[in-house]
């Protein structure tokens, strides 16, 4: 394939810095690609690397943006270390034939790539693919043909950066975040000391780590770990958005130590995936992509599309599980309700402020349930917090009990008003969070994060009362509870909502299957 007459040319310096990642003392030491126009910005290489390790500007990694069907020339400078390429789904690409294609180390180093036909992605970097180590690393982004990419902020045309506002043909538009999921270099330390954490592999979102240790260090109450109210917000990154928006988030998984699927609290997201046939042509040799040599799961990247925020607040987000949370893999999407001056809205809003969360209709069915948090007597030591229905409260706390799965009901459409009470025996805050349906993010999360104002979550002797509502097409999810985080996945999960249409299976049949499949803790198989 012969390259375009005008390729886009992309110019990349590879330096060394030592910059902060976190507000807590956390800083690394490693190697970066910058795009030359960051040096032109802040007056120089050596006045970027100065403001840099000073904390004045963040350093995310580079997300370069080109359409489809465009060849790419990729120009970096002082590349001291090796560059390798790989796709979207971690197989190897190699530049044109008539380039330089090894990847050794030089003082200038020169690759261009064959036009694409479909959206897709190039992934490079310095550490070789096979073992996922730390090392400096960018993408570049083939949007559709079409399309049009903007700054958020000034709404100019834009030619990289993680954060974008694109446009389609169609007049439609989307925000793009892209999050990078990677692990720190060895030197990456803590200066201020703190509790002395040291996890045994110490993971970012790019080159940002909030862990939640850290926070806990300051203000030791577990419900308020994500709460910027209390701290302050974390160091990774933050998208930003207005009420019925669409945003995209594409994750770039680059540990190969395990799976890291996005985790959205509050939010209904689909995962967009390459159709199969166009993953075959963009795998063809015609491309420069080779299979036989392709890395298995070298590198990944998982798009995420949320299809619309339906009310303005703080959310939740967190890369993997909850141990990843509290090592500090997970951040804040942030919501406005009114127009913001550095913040471009998809389309001119109608009047000064957004939508709120809908309030039900008169002929909406309000499913009622009064939940109590109990601690039996058998796991008092160990915090383990059991939710029944309050009627079974005083049999809960017996040693002789079994406890059993909660499993809450409602159709398609309906709307649960959930009133919790925590009469735990410990000093412990509860909460209960739907996985899959919809809520107002200040009122009914069961979350402290963010500047959300209202209270979520519930101490000892009080109560709260949650409202949520089953989309047309919610299916069964899982109850979680978020007052204490350090007892998420450690403790008995507090079960599941079933959604189901009339005149389907019965709700107890349906329980017992997703309940299986959701609820892995031996006390609940053990319970079936």
């Amino acid at each position: 394939m012969k390259p375009s007459e005008h390729p886009r040319i992309f110019t990349l310096a590879l330096i060394r810095a030592d910059i902060p990642c976190s507000y807590c003392g956390w800083h690394m030491s490693g190697s970066f690609f910058v795009p030359d126009e960051e040096f032109a910005r802040h007056g120089g290489r050596e006045s970027w690397i100065g403001r840099a390790e000073a904390g004045r500007i963040r350093v995310p990694p580079p997300v370069l943006r080109a359409h489809a069907g465009e060849c790419v020339r990729i120009r970096i400078s002082a590349a001291s270390e090796p560059v390798y390429f790989s796709d979207e789904n971690g197989s190897p690409v190699f530049p044109c034939p008539d380039e330089n294609t090894s990847p050794e180390p030089r003082d200038n180093f020169t690759a261009q790539f064959p036009a694409r036909s479909c959206p897709g992605a190039l992934i490079f970097r310095t550490c070789p693919p096979e073992n996922g180590g730390p090392g400096a690393f960018g993408i570049l982004l083939y949007e559709e043909t079409s399309s049009s990419f903007h700054h958020i902020r000034t709404g100019n045309s834009l030619r990289y950066g993680p954060h974008a506002l694109i446009r389609r043909a169609d007049g439609s538009a989307f925000r793009e975040e892209v999050l990078f999921v990677h692990l720190f270099p060895a030197g990456t330390s803590n200066d201020a000391g703190g509790a002395g954490y040291r996890p045994s592999f110490l993971k970012g979102i790019s080159y940002r780590v909030e862990p939640v240790p850290e926070r806990l260090n300051k203000h030791r109450d577990p419900a308020y770990a994500f709460s910027s109210r209390v701290h302050h917000d974390p160091a990774t990154p933050i998208p930003e958005s207005y009420p019925g928006e669409e945003i995209v988030i594409r994750v770039v998984d680059l540990t190969r130590m395990m799976e890291h699927p996005l985790q959205l609290i509050g939010m209904n997201a689909g995962t967009i995936l390459l159709p199969p046939d166009e993953r075959a042509e963009e795998t063809g040799p015609a491309a420069g992509f080779t299979e036989e040599s392709a890395p298995a799961a070298a590198a990944r990247l998982e798009t995420v599309r949320i299809p619309k925020l339906s009310a303005p607040g703080d959310y939740l987000y967190y890369i993997g599980n909850t141990d990843d949370a509290w090592n500090g893999l997970w951040g804040i999407i942030r919501v406005h309700a009114r127009p913001r001056r550095r913040l471009l809205p998809l389309q001119p809003p109608e009047s000064r402020t957004f939508p709120s969360f809908p309030a039900p209709e008169k002929e909406d069915v309000i499913r009622r349930y009064r939940i109590a948090a109990v601690c039996r007597s058998t796991a008092v030591r160990t915090g383990d917090i059991c939710f029944v229905p309050e009627k079974l409260a005083d049999r809960a706390r017996r040693a002789d009990y079994q406890p059993k799965p909660l499993i809450l009901k409602a159709r398609p459409g309906e709307w649960l008003e959930v009133t919790l009470k925590n009469l735990s025996v410990p000093p412990v805050r509860v909460s209960l969070n739907p996985e899959y349906l919809s809520y107002d993010p200040v009122s009914s999360s069961g979350i402290n994060v963010g500047y959300n104002r209202m209270e979520q979550t519930v101490p000892k002797g009080g109560h709260i009362t949650y409202l949520w509502h089953a989309g047309k097409d919610c299916q069964t999810c899982r109850l979680r509870s978020f007052g204490d985080i350090r007892l998420q996945g450690k403790s008995t999960p507090p079960g599941v909502v079933v959604i189901r249409e009339a005149g389907s299976a019965g709700f107890l049949k349906c329980a017992l299957e997703n309940i299986k499949k959701i609820c892995r803790e031996k006390l609940f198989q053990k319970s079936l």
